[in-house]
């Protein structure tokens, strides 16, 4: 994943104003990168942050949350807004099932 600061920012915006974020990826390694670029940028305006691995996460103050999946963790998550990373190609499959779970989620794709 290219970890792009202003991608990021709309993305802590977007969980500051309470919605629930996931950021999918296609290894758990650039989920990692993007984790700490988020939560480098996040600053004090989370107010929870989990490290464990897998299982990465930021927490807002007004309720919203960022949490970070591989394409394969990615089935079956629901959010308000997915955000999908370029490096997962695309895999029609996964968006159909991704948009059939959750019709109301903005998908944004990088």
């Amino acid at each position: 994943m290219r970890v792009n600061r202003i991608t990021v920012a709309g993305l802590l915006m977007e969980a500051a104003l309470g919605k629930d974020v996931t950021v999918l990826v296609a290894h758990s390694r650039e989920a990692r990168v993007a984790f700490d670029v988020c939560v480098n940028l996040a600053g004090t305006s989370a107010e929870k942050i989990v490290r464990t691995n897998g299982r990465e996460s930021l927490t807002m103050r007004d309720g919203g949350k960022i949490q970070f999946a591989t394409q394969h963790q990615g089935r079956g998550l629901k959010a308000d807004v997915m955000f999908l990373d370029e490096g997962l190609g695309r895999d029609h499959e996964l968006i159909r099932d991704l948009v059939r779970r959750n019709p109301e989620t903005e998908i944004v794709r990088a």
